[in-house]
């Protein structure tokens, strides 16, 4: 199973997967009805924060958001 985080920020997630040390910053949103899209960014490679600001700023672009 995976172990999710919520950020406060609305579809921006941390993702852990069961034993894995590989961790993420996820943000998802609908482009249009009946579509999803999703894009991943490690914390590994990002560190915590930079990981977290890229998956709120996708959010943000994907979603059409100020």
């Amino acid at each position: 199973a995976r172990t999710r985080f919520r950020s406060g920020v609305s579809k921006v997630t941390v993702i852990a997967p069961s034993g894995s040390e590989y961790h993420f910053w996820q943000a998802t949103w609908s482009p249009e009805s009946g579509r999803r899209r999703c894009i991943k960014f490690s914390i590994r490679r990002h560190g915590e924060r930079r990981a977290f600001d890229l998956a709120v700023e996708a959010r943000q672009k994907g979603a059409g958001l100020p």
